[in-house]
């Protein structure tokens, strides 16, 4: 088996021209390609014969603010309705979040069962907290979190190893429902806690399907893959979150000893919530108090630039990943991203 890189990276160039839009907390809870195949088992860490189990720790942390409609950014004084007497469309809203914060701790356990499988459970706990103006009085700034258990996920991995070419690792898993979609909150819509909308819900309510597809060269410097999260039908609360689609390119320099830096490319397309939570909804001609309750106002694509290093220590590792964008077309007016952060221990027993 032969797989020119050349060939990998052109088709991984055109598939990221469709790739991160605004996420949900169960989209921001999944690994990108290159953590979980750092997270494989491999001759360069361990001994699959002696180290079967790897447990690892993952901190996750992005930020979005500022909105976007296509390409274009828009300021919120566009975005914020100002009440009577000026004009309300379905682009503004009287309630406007300003300052995503999304943080995520995933708990991985893994099992190589032979040299070439593994086996793995992955346990994400999530916080959120949003900042939010609005022109409804008593709630002219406020803030709203949420934080709990979010979707469990078990997952094979199978490895192909060629003489020449490197290896494939070749993933499927299954999240299950475990993330709460009940999450309430004090919103301007009523007195007292209603139902919060879909970002910061901890879970998807559904049962979601995921496979991917990564190759490594023979010297694992670089490294590209492709992956799919698709989600079954909809939740008790009648919507279904949008299937996401990503691809991502690495090269790793070995020059610095047991630090690895690399950089590289990621993108996710994300697509629209079908369906509603009619209960974040207000009974008007416009029915949706803030873009983040309006299910159409979700996904897009974009494009980002990654960077970060890998400390290997035998059965230990560290990694750190940075991600910046460098292109968003999203389906707004919707909340734009803006960075993420990734901090990774993992340990090889």
């Amino acid at each position: 088996m032969s797989i020119h890189p050349y060939l990998v990276a052109i088709t991984l160039a055109t598939f990221s021209q469709g790739l991160l839009a605004h996420s949900t907390p169960s989209d921001f809870a999944e690994m990108s390609l290159k953590q979980l195949f750092s997270m494989t088992i491999d001759e360069r860490a361990s001994d699959a014969k002696t180290n079967r189990w790897r447990i690892s720790y993952q901190f996750n942390k992005q930020t979005l603010g500022g909105y976007r409609d296509g390409t274009r950014e828009i300021a919120d004084t566009e975005v914020l309705w100002l009440g009577p007497g000026n004009p309300r469309t379905n682009e503004n809203f009287p309630v406007l979040p300003t300052n995503i914060k999304q943080q995520v701790q995933i708990f991985r356990a893994s099992y190589q069962y032979d040299n070439t499988t593994q086996l793995s459970v992955t346990v994400p706990w999530i916080r959120q907290s949003t900042d939010h103006i609005s022109i409804v009085p008593g709630y002219n700034t406020f803030l709203i979190t949420s934080k709990g258990l979010g979707d469990i996920k078990l997952d094979a991995s199978q490895s192909f190893y060629t003489k020449h070419a490197g290896r494939v690792l070749v993933t499927a898993g299954i999240s299950l429902p475990t993330g709460s979609i009940d999450e309430e909150g004090d919103t301007p819509r009523a007195a007292g806690d209603q139902q919060l909308p879909y970002t910061m819900q901890l879970g998807s309510g559904t049962w979601d399907f995921s496979t991917g597809l990564t190759y490594s060269s023979k010297n694992n410097k670089w490294n590209s893959g492709v992956n799919a999260v698709i989600r079954s039908s909809k939740n008790d609360r009648d919507y279904r979150l949008g299937n996401h689609y990503s691809a991502s390119t690495t090269f790793r320099f070995d020059a610095l000893g047991i630090v690895a830096p690399y950089v590289g490319m990621e993108g996710r397309y994300l697509s629209k919530i079908t369906g509603q939570d009619d209960a974040i909804t207000v009974p008007t001609a416009f029915p949706y108090p803030a873009s983040i309750t309006n299910p159409n106002l979700y996904g897009g694509t974009s494009v980002n630039i990654l960077t970060g290093a890998e400390v290997n220590l035998g059965i230990n590792t560290w990694r750190l990943d940075l991600g910046y964008p460098v292109y968003q077309r999203l389906n707004g007016p919707q909340p734009q991203y803006k960075w993420k952060f990734s901090l990774n221990y993992s340990l090889a027993l």
